[in-house]
């Protein structure tokens, strides 16, 4: 019998652990609309991020899209060409148009060093994405973003969990989002969430997430961006034992790194990183050649 070899396996908790979750949420007959599930994850996130006010969203992608609405960006954006699609096509569908800037070959990050090049008169923010939950230059994209009066969106789909300088990661920016999609360390099955420091912006956010209304006062024009309760229950019993999942994925990172050994292979570099979940452990090989036969 064949067995396939998954490139990745979500996570699943004990099935009656996740029932007695679901079983609250019948009790209760709330299925969205920020149940308790859902405050009550908001609540860890906040815990475990080093934020305040976390906001849940329907996905990581409808997380960059309301920062940018929130944010009320316009023109270019620069961004990097190294990241999942979705970093890019959120511009795209926000009728922005992404100029890419290219990435530092030891981080596979968005390289400040090529960002202020890439600056014209109709750039309004700088979207990067912290690759394999590698920080990027944080302070440099902040001076950068300050010389020039821009925003600043981190894509921290990979950086749950991941602390920087005795921050959490997901904490620095004008918006942070990321990512609880299954194929994520940390995963509602689907879902992502949004970080701001201003309480402004954090507010701004939650409007627009849920329609742009407050009961019947409509206030913006908002979509549907929040998350279920049924989600949350699987986000909310996961952060109880994600800590086992999270030192399991360090370790196998511990493994790789060992690797390196390898003359031809290197890790990227983990700069400065206080304390990381280890998302992914990526190593690079360089290109020697080949014998041809």
């Amino acid at each position: 019998m064949v067995h396939p070899i998954h490139v990745t396996r979500a996570f699943m908790p004990p099935i009656e652990e996740y029932n007695a979750l679901v079983a609250e949420v019948w009790a209760s007959g709330q299925l969205t609309n920020q149940g308790a599930l859902a405050l009550r994850l908001e609540a860890a996130l906040d815990h475990t991020l080093g934020a305040q006010g976390t906001l849940l969203a329907g996905n990581g992608t409808i997380a960059i899209q309301l920062a940018i609405k929130a944010l009320g960006l316009t023109g270019e954006v620069i961004t990097t060409p190294y990241s999942y699609a979705a970093t890019t096509t959120s511009l795209i569908w926000e009728g922005l148009t992404p100029v890419f800037a290219d990435i530092d070959p030891m981080t596979f990050c968005l390289d400040p060093a090529r960002i202020e090049e890439r600056i014209t008169t109709r750039t309004s923010a700088i979207l990067a994405t912290h690759v394999y939950g590698i920080p990027c230059d944080v302070e440099a994209i902040e001076a950068i973003a300050h010389a020039h009066r821009l925003k600043v969106i981190y894509d921290a789909a990979h950086g749950y969990g991941t602390t920087y300088k005795g921050r959490g990661l997901a904490t620095y920016g004008d918006v942070s989002t990321l990512s609880f999609h299954a194929t994520k360390l940390f995963h509602t099955a689907e879902g992502g969430a949004m970080v701001a420091g201003d309480p402004a912006v954090r507010e701004q956010l939650k409007l627009l997430r849920s329609f742009g209304h407050i009961g019947d006062v409509h206030f913006a024009a908002g979509v549907n961006g929040k998350n279920s309760e049924l989600h949350a229950a699987m986000g909310w019993r996961y952060c109880l034992i994600c800590e086992r999942s999270c030192n399991g994925a360090k370790s196998s990172g511990s493994a790789m790194r060992r690797c390196c050994a390898v003359p031809t292979c290197r890790p990227l570099l983990f700069r400065r990183i206080r304390n990381s979940t280890m998302h992914t452990s990526p190593l690079c090989f360089e290109t020697v050649g080949y014998v041809s036969e």
